[in-house]
């Protein structure tokens, strides 16, 4: 099927190869009118500039986002909500890592260009709408190479073979089907010639007065593109937009750009806020920068439905506040594990200082515990005393995040059967859920009253006939005597801590 390409406010003209190309070119200056010189071989695209038919929203209403259309008056769009990209910048050498900005090293979203990109890309996953580009590290050259097939995040002095010119930062191209508008490659191309590091907030110069360019808000603005936004702002509208022409303090995605792209793909329904009631607040969640190494570990207490989760999260040195919702809802009984860089991705890219107060916000009933690891074989309690809940003549104990058999962290379960029990506790079923919210079920033997039962992961593995991975396991001890548990863990190499027990506030409804 014929293809085009489409580069957004230079319009199109044809090339030797007989297709159709466009172009987009952030401006570097405040005022975006002011044109870049243009390569011959596209001087032909200001005077095309009346083939491009943007679609906006009808007078009267507050959004001004505008869609990228083919010279025939189709939108262009992908047909589907995830991409992948190769980013051409360097391979694993150092200079990926550390940019030529007076020394220093990326101030934020790093600690490598890839690190900007993907947080820049995630940008867009954290919306309703679920846009993925999964950013892959490519050894090849530094360039690209319009109509290979293949979609490319690079840098250079051109794009493909043209002059960026004076006042163009980076540059972002689609190639599309002529037929229905859909997008079949986009590259994206970074400006060597202008000096680069990655940072939040308003706009910085170096010492010299040279301005120093957020790549991370550049790629967000590029990745606009690549999923079909033009600019707003070159379209007659008057809206704080990041996907306007011109550089500017704005450095996220904003309402305005949020609609766009919701309008385009549509919502997967996948919703939780800060206006949800909060469930959990884990305390004392190490930064990235930190010897120590924090997961936290959530769990879906909902043994029905799946569980949208927001983290409200507050740096408990600075007091800046960090939010995000995880990208895709835990299943029903099941449990994800989020690292600090994750959570970092999650709630916008900025790492924070000292220690993370998270509130896990969600619509439904969810659990949570933070995992730190550090020092060196520490025989450490897990859980403390996991005391039990009461429901229907019932009496439930949970245990959660329990390492596999055979791994490094071996535990003993201890299971407490009360002096006051009328009897022996011999009707304990085991309930235990994946992360993937997978159910296994079985039960223990007989506890004496007002003994203990010890048992190892391995016991546990055979009542319930399963082996799971890592600490891929959360159980429920389910029992008509009020038991009580605990799991000590004797950990290999470092010592494996648990800054909390099961962090869980009372349900509101």
């Amino acid at each position: 099927m014929p293809d085009h390409f489409r580069f957004s406010y230079q319009g199109s003209t044809r090339g030797s190869t007989g297709r159709a190309r466009a172009s987009d070119r952030w401006s570097a200056a405040d005022d975006a009118s002011t044109a870049a010189p243009v390569n011959p071989l596209l001087a032909t695209a200001v005077f095309a500039i009346t083939f491009f038919l943007p679609i906006t929203l009808p007078m009267g209403m507050a959004e001004a986002w505008v869609q990228w259309r083919s010279e025939s008056g189709e939108p262009l769009k992908w047909d589907r909500r995830e991409i992948e990209m190769e980013a051409r910048l360097g391979g694993n050498e150092g200079a990926t890592c550390l940019p030529r900005a007076e020394g220093v090293e990326l101030y934020e979203f790093g600690p490598c260009w890839e690190d900007v990109v993907r947080s820049a890309a995630d940008q867009y996953y954290r919306t309703d709408a679920r846009l993925r580009i999964d950013i892959t590290s490519s050894p090849a050259e530094r360039t690209c190479i319009i109509g290979d097939g293949t979609n490319t995040i690079t840098v250079g002095d051109t794009y493909c073979g043209y002059a960026f010119g004076d006042r163009s930062v980076a540059i972002a191209f689609n190639r599309y089907t002529i037929k229905n508008g859909i997008i079949l490659e986009s590259d994206v191309v970074f400006n060597t010639a202008v000096t680069w590091n990655s940072y939040s907030g308003p706009r910085r110069r170096l010492s010299n007065d040279t301005m120093l360019f957020d790549m991370h808000r550049v790629a967000i603005h590029e990745f606009g593109h690549t999923w079909g936004l033009y600019h707003p702002d070159e379209s007659g509208q008057t809206v704080a937009a990041i996907m306007n022409s011109a550089v500017s303090d704005i450095d996220r995605l904003q309402p305005d750009d949020i609609e766009g792209i919701l309008a385009i793909y549509g919502s997967k329904g996948i919703s939780a806020g800060a206006a949800d009631p909060p469930r959990v607040v884990l305390q004392a969640i190490a930064p990235i920068t930190a010897e120590d190494r924090s997961t936290i570990r959530i769990r879906c207490e909902d043994e029905q439905s799946d569980c949208p989760v927001f983290l409200d999260c507050t740096d408990q040195g600075s007091g800046r506040a960090f939010s995000g919702a995880l990208s895709d809802q835990i299943p029903a009984g099941g449990s994800f594990a989020l690292s600090s860089a994750d959570i970092v991705r999650i709630t916008g890219g900025t790492p924070w200082d000292k220690r993370l107060t998270c509130k896990l916000r969600s619509p439904r009933d969810v659990s949570g515990q933070v995992w730190t690891r550090s020092g060196n074989g520490v025989l450490i309690n897990n859980t403390a005393v996991a005391e039990p809940s009461y429901s229907e003549e019932r009496y439930t104990v949970r245990l959660y995040s329990i390492p596999a058999p055979g791994g490094v962290d071996e535990s003993n379960i201890r299971v407490h059967c009360p002096i006051d029990a009328h009897s022996d506790c011999d009707d304990i079923a085991i309930r235990c859920w994946e992360d993937d919210g997978t159910l296994h079920e079985g039960s223990l033997e007989t506890v004496e009253r007002g003994s203990v039962e010890h048992f190892q992961s391995q016991r546990l593995a055979d009542l319930i006939d399963h082996r799971w991975q890592g600490m891929g396991l959360s159980c429920k001890l389910v029992s008509s005597f009020g038991i009580t548990a605990q799991i000590l863990t004797r950990t290999g190499g470092n010592a494996l801590v648990n800054n909390s027990e099961v962090g869980r506030l009372p349900m509101q409804r």
